[in-house]
């Protein structure tokens, strides 16, 4: 296993060993919001959970396309937790500010969105509206079944969440409950 600060260098620098082509990551929490001084005013009692973990995956992925990792390692495959941050929600905004400035495009030869077919985004978002977006944006075979069990804030019925998204079919409801996550991981069930 392999531990690495998000808010360091050391994913620059990171290399694999020859002939490893098949890595996949699971980000569980960053905690990177926990470093910060904040006035108390502007969070509050539980905004560090609702906001701060969901802000903590988008700021790793974001870090991760923008140092040009994921550039550089085509075939590593991440599982991002909190459906992946805000990172869905605003992906076009990073290619066009890939587009438009010196400074959000760097080294990447591709726009920024194209490396997100390297990440699955877990199905912990809470709102079907949400997770139809999601699949409609990345496809079904990107996205993958989450819990956030053992926490409080833990999605109780995650099949029901899959099933509940408006038009949903029995082999996408398969696919994303446990399929696209044994295929990533190479099992075989």
């Amino acid at each position: 296993m392999i531990t690495l600060s998000l808010d360091g260098n050391q994913l620059s620098s990171l290399t694999l060993p020859a002939g490893l082509t098949n890595l996949s990551v699971l980000f569980l929490r960053f905690n990177q919001l926990t470093n910060l001084t904040l006035p108390p005013d502007l969070f509050h009692l539980t905004s560090l959970d609702v906001l701060g973990n969901p802000l903590d995956t988008t700021l790793a992925l974001h870090n991760l396309i923008f140092s040009g990792t994921l550039a550089r390692f085509p075939d590593l495959k991440l599982m991002a937790v909190h459906g992946g941050g805000y990172l869905p929600g605003y992906s076009g905004r990073i290619d066009h500010a890939w587009g438009a400035r010196q400074d959000s495009h760097g080294e990447l030869p591709l726009p920024p969105t194209t490396y997100l077919r390297q990440v699955y985004l877990d199905t912990v978002v809470f709102t079907y509206h949400q997770l139809a977006y999601m699949i409609d944006v990345f496809g079904p075979d990107r996205i993958v079944m989450g819990t956030d069990y053992p926490f409080d804030m833990a999605e109780y019925n995650p099949i029901g969440h899959i099933a509940g998204v408006h038009g949903m079919d029995d082999a996408t409801i398969a696919q994303i409950a446990g399929g696209n996550a044994a295929r990533v991981l190479g099992l075989d069930v």
